[in-house]
C-alpha cells in the first residue's frame, strides 16, 4: 500500500477523511468570491465520488491479486498431495488411484 494512504485501509478512516475533506473545502467556499464558490461547490462534490472510486478501484484490483495469491498456494498444495500420493503407491502404502 502508499505509505500515504495507509491510514485510509480501512472504511471508516476513507469515510473520515472524505468528510473532513469536503468539510475543509465548504468551509473555504464560504469565504470566497462567487466563482471559486462554484468552483469549491464542484470540488466538494466531486471530490468524495473520486476518492471513492479510486477506493472501489484499489479494493478491486487487491482482489484479484488475493484471489491469484490463494489460487497459487492451491494449485501448489495440489501439486504436493499428488507427488505425496504417487510416492505412496510406488511404497505400497495405499493401494494405486483408479
Amino acid at each position: 500500500m502508499i505509505p500515504l494512504l495507509a491510514h485510509l485501509d480501512d472504511p471508516v478512516s476513507r469515510i473520515s477523511a472524505g468528510t473532513s475533506a469536503t468539510a475543509s473545502t465548504l468551509l473555504a467556499v464560504a469565504s470566497a468570491e462567487p466563482i471559486q464558490m462554484l468552483a469549491g461547490a464542484v470540488v466538494a462534490v466531486l471530490a468524495p465520488l473520486l476518492i471513492s472510486a479510486v477506493n472501489r478501484w484499489i479494493d478491486k484490483r487487491f482482489q484479484e491479486v488475493s484471489l491469484k495469491a490463494s489460487l497459487a498456494a492451491s494449485e501448489a498444495l495440489v501439486a504436493q498431495l499428488k507427488t505425496e500420493l504417487a510416492r505412496r503407491e510406488a511404497a505400497g502404502d495405499v493401494p494405486p488411484t483408479p
